[in-house]
């Protein structure tokens, strides 16, 4: 996001938006707090990111494993803390 909105009138503003879109596109797939959580857990190497509060549940390991190699695939690298 900071790529497009530092460059949004350049020439790479239409790729950054599109690697954008396609990220998004892969979170939304899944319960957003649970995800969002799930890759900051990853990243972070930190499995007490993957904890929600009721009545949220954390995604399965499965599908954590699956958001993360999809986010990866696109290009997306989770901020660590």
């Amino acid at each position: 996001m900071q790529q497009l909105y530092q460059n949004w009138e350049t020439a790479e503003a239409e790729e950054e938006q599109s690697k954008l879109i396609r990220v998004r596109k892969i979170f939304q797939r899944y319960p957003m707090i649970a995800a969002l959580k799930a890759v900051l857990a990853t990243a972070n190497n930190d499995e007490n990111w993957r904890n929600v509060r009721p009545p949220l549940s954390p995604l399965t390991d499965l599908d954590s494993q699956a958001l993360v190699r999809e986010l990866g695939e696109a290009g997306f690298k989770p901020p660590k803390f």
